[in-house]
């Protein structure tokens, strides 16, 4: 028998809301509550207050991610240390970008041919922000 504590609510906001930053997922406003079973956050090995959820707004990642699909971005995997997709920023905008390592730093990858990947330079490592990795999607069929 579920209780009223096996239903967690997780903030979500779109890619494109310009109120939320890497660092301000905590303060900023959601665009509205998803539920989630404790069982899945369980799954992730996640703490709940340390999952937020975004909206994917672009085609870079398609067809992994699609415009529309909800992704949960485990913020205490922020690190580039193992090969994953992780919600990014250069300056205040954030994006969804596979990261694979390279030999003189990491490479953002973009899903979508018609989108530019980047490789990230030792130097441009310190102006790249990691609010964390993605853990969990899901869209439209």
């Amino acid at each position: 028998m579920r209780g009223e504590h096996d239903i967690l609510s997780v903030p979500v906001f779109r890619l494109d809301n310009p109120t939320i930053t890497v660092h301000s997922p905590d303060i900023s406003e959601p665009d509205h509550f998803y539920p989630v079973g404790r069982s899945l956050i369980d799954s992730l090995h996640a703490h709940v207050e340390r999952v937020v959820g975004l909206i994917q707004q672009g085609e870079a990642m398609a067809s992994t991610i699609r415009p529309g699909d909800l992704v949960l971005v485990n913020r205490e995997l922020n690190s580039l240390s193992v090969e994953g997709i992780y919600a990014v920023a250069f300056g205040s905008l954030i994006s969804l970008r596979r990261m694979v390592p390279g030999a003189t730093g990491p490479r953002l990858v973009t899903d979508n041919p018609a989108y530019r990947s980047e490789d990230i330079a030792a130097h441009q490592v310190d102006d790249l922000t990691v609010m964390g990795r993605v853990v969990w999607r899901a869209g439209q069929i």
